[in-house]
């Protein structure tokens, strides 16, 4: 059996080719950290510019998902299956292809930003404080 080189495994026809079996989940963190600086460059350069294109990526993530799950007619219940049940063509795979799995590395990466928006500009933080004090001026004018 011909094995696959670590960082392609993810791109490979069938999980099959793998010769270590941890290989594909370490190809695609690979390749999610590889395109992370140029979405982080695209935030660089304009905040919402990166953002959208996080949000693409996720998009594409979700949209294989939803697609591959009625295109399977397996909706959710193809995430409760052995693996052996699985879709045998990558394109109807839910879980091992590296565009399938974007999606929760892309919300980290938005959270993330989201914090460090936070940190710097607390909106977020003086907002809810504005809030709270419209509220308690509400509580003592209505006693």
């Amino acid at each position: 059996q011909t094995c696959a080189l670590p960082i392609f495994s993810s791109w490979l026809e069938s999980p099959n080719l793998v010769c270590n079996a941890v290989q594909w989940y370490l190809s695609n963190d690979f390749f999610y950290y590889a395109i992370f600086p140029f979405i982080a460059l695209c935030y660089g350069r304009h905040k919402i510019a990166g953002i959208v294109a996080c949000l693409a990526c996720i998009s594409v993530s979700l949209g294989h998902n939803l697609w591959s799950s009625l295109d399977a007619k397996s909706w959710i219940g193809q995430t409760y299956k052995i693996y052996s049940a699985w879709p045998a063509d990558r394109l109807h795979d839910p879980y091992f292809p590296v565009w399938a799995r974007y999606h929760s590395h892309g919300v980290g990466i938005l959270f993330g930003w989201f914090l460090l928006e936070e940190k710097r500009n607390q909106f977020f933080t003086k907002f809810l404080s504005r809030r709270g004090a419209l509220v308690k001026l509400l509580i003592i004018l209505g006693d």
